[in-house]
């Protein structure tokens, strides 16, 4: 779990330090304060060996076809488009130091080898390499101060290519849902299946039993080349969970998202779309006894006034003391977050005070 985080040179931030990180913690703050890209440079901590590291992003934002080329593929990420200014993300996690930076390197070099093969009289050629200088997003991850993973993302004709140069193995498990971005029925078939398998579907289920009770059982169909869940909800035939609304997909999404990251951690932006606000306690006891369950750390970002009283409302309820908020806000270009326990919290809301 991550219990603090410091970030510099971000998107919207440009220095950020927050500390006593819970669990679940809901994160608010005013249009522009930079909520998306806390969520957004967590992700980029665990996301660090995808070459399409700095694309998803782009994407999240709705931002598709874009030139391949430095200032618009990489220059977004940087606060203010300052390629100069390198990023840091750090945090505390499960007792260590964990961070990732990315700087631009001009001249970095590239390896390219030559794949080996016969010459026509049956004679060996060996492998050749050579070095192509150009510019590279260098990537550095380290533990407890002590680089132990560095790459490079390079662009070129065909797109971005990372060449690793020392690795430490497959990274902590993460999930992100940006506020902009559907739920993708084929992922979520696909985490069902492999709950389906270790028959842990049924606790899905329960989450779902408490936004429409109807709800028996849910199952993966293979239709074609894809597979899509359905609902069996008392009718003659199954129903397709899209066909309950957008809510119910979102949250059954965030629900095998948080199954699927068991020791991990989901990352959920504007967690209120889509769902009703007579629904909004439930939803809470479901992500909460999930991240129980699945020993995962949920981090979320709202707008709401009503979702965030429902979340203290039912923490209160189940008696879970690993929930905090954090408002975020920006003066003269500077970040800063407000920590509130779940008592501070419950004392800001019956006193009507506006922590939105």
């Amino acid at each position: 779990m991550i219990s603090s985080i410091e970030i510099k040179n971000y998107k919207l931030i440009e220095r950020l330090s927050l500390e006593k990180l819970q669990r679940l913690t809901v994160v608010g703050g005013k249009n522009g304060c930079g909520k998306s890209s806390l969520l957004e440079s967590i992700f980029l901590m665990f996301d660090r060996m995808n070459p399409h590291l700095t694309m998803r992003g782009l994407m999240w934002r709705g931002l598709g076809n874009i030139p391949v080329d430095p200032e618009y593929v990489w220059a977004p990420i940087f606060h203010k488009f300052n390629l100069g200014a390198d990023i840091s993300v750090k945090s505390q996690y499960k007792g260590k130091e964990k961070g990732v930076s990315l700087k631009v390197v001009n001249n970095a070099k590239r390896s390219i080898t030559a794949p080996s093969n016969l010459s026509p009289f049956g004679a060996p050629i060996s492998n050749v390499q050579s070095s192509i200088p150009q510019s590279a997003l260098s990537i550095e991850f380290t533990e407890n101060k002590k680089p132990v993973e560095t790459s490079k993302l390079f662009l070129d004709s065909s797109g971005m290519n990372l060449d690793i140069q020392s690795s430490i193995g497959k990274p902590t498990i993460a999930t992100y849902f940006p506020s902009r971005q559907p739920s993708n029925p084929v992922e979520d078939a696909e985490r069902l299946g492999h709950l389906e398998i270790n028959n842990q579907s049924e606790q899905v289920v329960e989450i779902l039993r408490d936004v429409i009770p109807e709800i028996k059982s849910i199952t993966a169909v293979r239709l074609g080349a894809n597979s899509i869940i359905y609902a069996d909800v008392g009718g003659e035939r199954k129903t397709p969970i899209s066909s309950l609304g957008e809510g119910v997909s979102r949250l059954l999404s965030v629900a095998l998202g948080i199954a699927a990251c068991k020791d991990g951690i989901v990352l959920i932006d504007e967690i209120e779309n889509g769902l009703h606000y007579s629904v909004h306690s439930a939803v809470w006891r479901g992500i909460a006894k999930a991240s129980e369950k699945f020993n995962c750390q949920v981090i979320c970002t709202t707008h709401s006034q009503e979702f965030l009283s429902a979340a203290n409302s039912a923490m209160k309820e189940i008696e879970c003391t690993e929930f905090c908020y954090v408002r975020l806000s920006k003066t003269n270009g500077c970040t800063t977050g407000k920590y509130f326990d779940r008592e501070m919290l419950d004392l800001a809301l019956d006193t009507e005070i506006e922590v939105r």
